[in-house]
C-alpha cells in the first residue's frame, strides 16, 4: 500500500505473471504476483502451411480476469491487456500496466532483459 494522489491510500494489484520492480528517485518499488492473471481471450485458425509448419492467424478478444473497480485499488496488468482495454474503448483509470517501450526508457540488464521501470502506461 501506498500514498497516492492526495494522500489517499492506493493498493497495487498486480494481475501478471511476473514481479514488477518499479525504480523512482526515492527507491524501487517491488510489487508481487496475486496469482490471479488478467488476460486476452485469443482466437487461433490454422490458415496455411510453410515448408510443413502450421501458421495461424490470431484474433483476440474480451479481456478476462480483470476484476471491477474497487476503491483505492490500482490493477496492473500487461501491455497486451491494456491495449485490448484501449482497442474496446475502456476509459478506466485504475488500470495501467508497465511502461516498457523504448522511449520509455526501462532498466536492462546484461542480457538486455528489462528488470525495472521508471514509469506505467494509462488509458487515460
Amino acid at each position: 500500500m501506498v500514498l497516492g494522489p492526495l494522500g489517499v491510500l492506493v493498493v497495487f494489484r498486480n494481475l501478471t505473471q511476473h514481479t514488477l520492480n518499479v525504480r523512482l528517485p526515492d527507491g524501487e518499488r517491488v510489487i508481487l504476483p496475486t496469482g490471479v492473471v488478467a488476460r486476452v481471450a485469443v482466437d487461433c485458425a490454422v490458415t496455411r502451411e510453410v515448408d510443413g509448419i502450421p501458421v495461424v492467424v490470431r484474433s483476440t478478444g474480451a479481456v478476462v480476469d480483470l476484476p471491477a473497480p474497487q476503491d483505492g485499488v490500482v490493477f496492473l496488468v500487461s501491455t497486451l491487456v491494456l491495449e485490448a482495454l484501449a482497442k474496446a474503448g475502456s476509459t478506466r483509470s485504475d488500470v495501467l500496466a508497465p511502461a516498457t517501450a523504448p522511449t520509455d526508457n526501462p532498466l536492462r540488464n546484461a542480457a538486455g532483459h528489462i528488470v525495472a521501470v521508471t514509469r506505467l502506461a494509462g488509458l487515460v
